[in-house]
């Protein structure tokens, strides 16, 4: 994930800026629950899926510094240890197109919390999205299933580094991935999972009290991979 542009690090200092990147792999662990609410004939069901990730990486800093001759100095500020918490919850609707093609529309929230160990640059962001998509499975034989998916997000509450760049108004992103399932004892699966995620929300007009005080926007693209064991019943 990255933070775009460079923001001034403080409102008396707009020579100074600083930029951050999230570029070491996360590491940690995932956990999903999909169940069907309610069948709907003999093709067709209305279902649910929970799912809540954490996970922990390396966010480094560097900061530039405009010279009296035109030219920047850039220094390396060092990385920080950082964690971000996950938790997804969907409703769906299940269509069964054949035998081996199931179809799935879906819709709901998530909740996307990144913290950064504490500094006086940036601590963080917090978002509160709504999600919707369609997303399809198709059975490559009586062992492995393929699933692929894609959506998109409305950024309904976005909070960065404790209100720092001020208020954010509705703005969209998208998500897509892939999942491949198949069993690898009797009613035990493994699951590879892929997801990608887009958010770019904007920060039109800082608070009066906001640290930063010109217009901001911030680019998060999300890559998470997975290994995924799970039981049916």
């Amino acid at each position: 994930m990255t933070l775009q542009p460079s923001v001034p690090v403080a409102a008396d200092d707009p020579d100074s800026t600083f930029s951050l990147s999230h570029a070491s792999s996360f590491w940690g662990g995932t956990g999903v629950m999909d169940f069907i609410l309610k069948t709907l004939g003999e093709s067709s069901a209305l279902g649910m899926r929970v799912r809540g990730s954490y996970g922990t990486f390396q966010t480094g800093f560097t900061e530039a510094q405009s010279q009296d001759d035109g030219t920047s100095q850039v220094d390396d500020l060092g990385s920080l240890s950082s964690n971000i918490l996950e938790i997804v919850g969907d409703l769906y609707y299940l269509q069964q197109i054949s035998p081996s093609l199931l179809i799935d529309i879906y819709a709901g929230a998530e909740m996307i919390r990144l913290t950064i160990a504490e500094n006086t640059k940036y601590t963080g962001n917090e978002y509160l999205n709504g999600r919707f998509g369609i997303g399809g499975a198709y059975r490559v034989d009586t062992e492995f299933q393929l699933r692929v998916h894609a959506g998109a997000l409305a950024v309904f509450s976005a909070d960065n580094s404790g209100g720092a760049f001020g208020s954010s108004p509705l703005s969209w992103g998208a998500e897509a991935g892939a999942q491949l399932s198949f069993e690898l004892f009797d009613g035990v699966q493994a699951i590879l999972d892929y997801t990608f995620r887009f958010l770019q929300p904007t920060f039109p007009t800082p608070a009066p009290q906001a640290r930063v005080n010109v217009a901001t926007e911030s680019l998060e693209v999300m890559h998470t991979g997975g290994v995924l064991l799970g039981l049916t019943f």
